[in-house]
């Protein structure tokens, strides 16, 4: 338990720094995700479906970060 106000000041400073870290992933993930739909357009269907698969990888484990830092 922080004793001080300095130590308060200090953890809110980290919880401060991991929320925007997580808002900028939110951010690039929609950007990734969105990428990906206009990519799949011009991509052979093998191609399609290991897009789909990394993209789907990408976003679960996001969401398992979110997660544990929440």
């Amino acid at each position: 338990m922080p004793n001080t106000l300095a130590e308060v000041s200090a953890r809110l400073g980290v919880v401060k720094g991991l929320q925007q870290a997580l808002e900028q992933g939110q951010n690039r993930l929609r950007y990734a995700l969105e990428l990906k739909e206009k990519v799949i357009l011009n991509t052979e269907s093998s191609g399609v479906a290991k897009i789909q698969e990394d993209s789907d990888s990408l976003k679960t484990e996001f969401d398992k970060l979110v997660n544990e830092v929440q």
